[in-house]
């Protein structure tokens, strides 16, 4: 699940009622293809706590409680300097944001909550994709009520205010879950021109690739409803765009498209990638997709949470869901702590954006001959050419079949997809 580091606690969901908020186990570890209500499994991990022995571990170094700060002052450890004695701590800190980057990956994610607790002080923590949000330290022993108070209250909490996002709605039909398979088989024998008899295992894992069993999500996009199950890759880091690519079949034709999901800078006179994609198809662009539907994640997806309608109402939110780590930058007591550190700068407002497009293929390292990669690499570079009067900076590559011939095309985009995912070219060269 994490490797051979793991939270030493963690709260997990008593039921299967939002399995969907997971995408994936990537993993795919032996017995992990029962229900999830079964076994433990990061999809469903709600809290996660982690335990240090000694105050010393704790990578947080609060101010003195009067006087000024010294000159070196640094609220967290000093990852760079090459100390044996910091080694532990900068090792928690490091599994702490390993394991907030695995939760909001493999859930649909606006934040996530956290505790760690070093000796018998404790912090409570908030993540999500423009920083983290750390309380000072606090003893659980004299202060019980502090750390009480906020898991009565996390426990009581909806969905929406521990942090999950409310538009992926969880799908337990049968019927869905059959066509969605169905589709994702059909379109992966096209692409990799399979024979279902000969080739079931390859077949098999390709399907696997796409879709894990015990998962699938359905997500709203312009009023266009998809499903959705196992990324194709994801990004690696906790903070920043976190680009996630799938295969998402559209409910009402059952058709493959491709979904980009990203966490796009929430600032104003921001050309948004749809718009850049329809702009260019309208000047005639060859070898780009077809933009289906796009937007920024709003209220408007709530419409299939009526149960939560009315406490997003009360909730101290947008009509996006946005991040919030990025508004307490300017608070006077962050600007005390850090008055020097230039990185504030950079801790931008985020809001989730997705794109549906009409083409759903796989990367240019998954051709069979030279004659696929010269026609694809062809196609990419034709792409390209129209681009560059444009000033659109194409970044990346695909290539998909209508079941007579093997294109490429070019997607332009102002920022990487992001890493591929190791498991989107197993068994393939």
């Amino acid at each position: 699940m994490l490797g051979t580091v793991k939270p030493d606690i963690c709260l997990f969901a008593v039921s299967d009622e939002n399995k969907g908020h997971f995408t994936a186990n990537f993993d795919r570890e032996e017995g992990y293809d029962r229900p999830c209500s079964y076994f433990p499994h990061v999809g469903l991990v709600k809290l996660f706590i982690e335990i240090k022995k000694d105050a010393s571990q704790d990578f947080f170094i609060d101010p003195p409680p009067e006087g000024p700060l010294p000159p070196d002052y640094k609220f967290t450890v000093d990852t760079w300097r090459a100390d044996e004695k910091l080694e532990p701590r900068i090792s928690g800190l490091g599994q702490n944001a390993h394991y907030a980057h695995v939760v909001l990956t493999r859930q649909f994610r606006i934040r996530a909550f956290s505790l760690t607790i070093s000796g018998t002080t404790a912090r409570i923590m908030c993540w999500d994709r423009s920083g983290v949000l750390v309380t000072e330290a606090f003893n659980y022993k004299k202060n019980p009520h502090i750390l009480i108070d906020f898991v009565w209250r996390f426990v009581k909490a909806n969905e929406l205010q521990q942090g999950f996002d409310p538009t992926a709605v969880a799908v337990d039909s049968e019927e869905d879950l059959n066509s969605f398979l169905t589709a994702i088989r059909s379109h992966a024998q096209l692409q990799l021109d399979l024979d279902p008899d000969t080739d079931k295992e390859e077949l098999d894992r390709a399907v696997d690739d796409h879709c894990y069993r015990g998962a699938l999500t359905r997500l709203t996009i312009e009023n266009r409803d998809v499903w959705v199950s196992r990324p194709m890759w994801v990004a690696p880091t906790v903070v920043g765009r976190c680009t996630a690519g799938y295969w998402a079949v559209r409910c009402d034709t059952k058709g493959v498209t491709f979904l980009k999901s990203v966490w796009r800078t929430n600032v104003e006179d921001v050309e948004l990638e749809g718009d850049i994609l329809k702009d260019l198809g309208d000047k005639g662009v060859e070898h780009i997709p077809t933009v289906l539907s796009h937007g920024d994640v709003t209220r408007e997806g709530l419409r299939n949470h009526q149960s939560l309608s009315s406490a997003f109402d009360n909730f101290a939110i947008d009509a996006s869901l946005t991040t919030r780590v990025d508004t307490f930058v300017d608070r006077s007591w962050v600007k005390s702590l850090h008055p020097r550190d230039a990185r504030l700068r950079k801790v931008l407002p985020r809001v989730p954006y997705r794109l549906v497009v009409n083409t759903a293929g796989y990367p240019l390292s998954t051709f069979k001959g030279s004659r696929e990669l010269l026609k694809g690499t062809f196609d990419g570079f034709s792409g390209k050419k129209a681009l560059l009067p444009l000033t659109h900076c194409p970044r990346y590559s695909f290539c998909s079949s209508d079941g007579r011939t093997r294109e490429g095309g070019y997607s332009p985009s102002r920022c990487e997809l992001g890493k591929h995912h190791p498991r989107q070219t197993e068994g393939k060269s």
